[in-house]
């Protein structure tokens, strides 16, 4: 820890320490522009930038806990999605399906538990019943490799959305009321202030950031990268891959877990449609756009990808200003995902290290270049 903070200083605040490299330089700008996204709000009492950052830092956590386990140790988990629904649903389940009751046929039915439980718990408990679902899964999967670990698990994510679209409602009359179709009319986690949302959200981000960097700069993140590189001459020295799979799988669903309850509460909502594979692709996505195996990657590639669609849904409003021809913007609209996969096609093949890893790279480059 005292390594981690020391490179973090800068060399006039610890004489002796390496200065910054362009990428923690970028981070900690990049963090204080976070920092100060609400004002936006404070200015034109306009939510939608806040929004839309809130939505970012959500996704950065989420693609973050993707990439330690599959940028990291290279096991392809396409059940990811899974995990974020767990922590949706526990929201759901503790907020509205489990403690408000239902009037069925005239009949007042009570609540099936008649506890309010605080939101910061809530979302502690969201995040370790997704680390129980990770090693659970972790010990049953991840002896498979290759394309079968990556078929166990996105089974893993349609039998979670077969369980709550089928099965959970119809455990419970109470809960076949609240949880038909999804779960809906949760409460606002802050009581409606979107700028304390905000800076929940900010502060698990961090958190998750922080803990991915020490984490992949220990011994446990030489332990991944070796797995990743040649998994059968790490086990010839004698290391239990296994054992250290499954614990970045719980790690990682832990963070996915955690990422959930806030989606839930950012959208006060959660249901099947909200955490299925479009969820996981648009995950991967951000990994792939940012580059995989680097936190960097996850973190900002999460942005990059939300500012790309915001800015191509303005240069098609743009367009039909300029033009006249409003159907302009609604065939974008139709045609907003081919426009999605189609940048994620063009950086694979011409940027396959990721459009975030690139320009740092370039820039530590050009860094040292002038060190020189």
């Amino acid at each position: 820890m005292g390594e981690f903070s020391r490179s973090l200083m800068p060399v006039f605040f610890a004489p002796g320490t390496r200065k910054l490299k362009p990428s923690k330089w970028f981070t900690l700008g990049f963090m204080l522009f976070l920092a100060l996204v609400p004002i936006h709000y404070l200015i034109t009492d306009s939510t939608w930038i806040v929004k839309l950052f809130i939505s970012a830092n959500i996704f950065a956590i989420l693609a973050m806990s993707w990439d330690l386990l599959s940028g990291y140790t290279g096991q392809e988990n396409f059940g990811h999605h899974f995990f974020v629904g767990v922590g949706g649903y526990t929201v759901g389940l503790l907020t509205v399906a489990l403690v408000k009751g239902a009037t069925i046929e005239g009949v007042e039915l009570p609540a099936i538990m008649g506890i309010n439980v605080p939101s910061f718990v809530i979302i502690l408990v969201g995040g370790l019943a997704g680390a129980m679902f990770g090693f659970l899964i972790g010990v049953l999967c991840l002896r498979l490799a290759g394309p079968y670990l990556a078929l166990a698990t996105l089974a893993m994510g349609f039998i979670f959305i077969e369980f709550t679209d089928r099965i959970l409602p119809g455990l419970n009359p109470v809960l076949e009321t609240h949880s038909t179709e999804g779960i809906y009319n949760l409460p606002h986690l802050t009581g409606g202030n979107i700028g304390a949302l905000y800076y929940i959200v900010l502060l698990a981000l961090i958190g998750s950031l922080l803990f991915n960097y020490i984490f992949t700069r220990s011994h446990y993140g030489l332990l991944l990268k070796a797995i990743r590189e040649d998994e059968t001459a790490t086990k010839a020295l004698g290391i239990n891959t296994t054992f250290h799979k499954v614990m970045v799988f719980t790690i990682s669903a832990f963070f996915a877990g955690i990422g959930g309850t806030f989606l839930a509460y950012s959208v006060q909502a959660i249901a099947a449609s909200y955490v299925d594979t479009h969820l996981l692709l648009k995950i991967i996505s951000i990994c792939i756009l940012g580059g995989m195996g680097t936190i960097t990657g996850g973190f900002g590639g999460a942005y990059f990808l939300m500012l790309a669609l915001l800015g191509m849904d303005e240069i098609a409003r743009l367009v039909a200003d300029i033009t006249g021809i409003m159907e302009i913007r609604s065939a974008y609209k139709i045609f907003e995902d081919l426009f999605y996969y189609g940048v994620i096609i063009v950086v694979m093949l011409f940027m396959p290290e990721g459009i975030i890893t690139s320009m740092i790279k370039k820039a530590t480059a050009l860094y040292y270049r002038k060190s020189e």
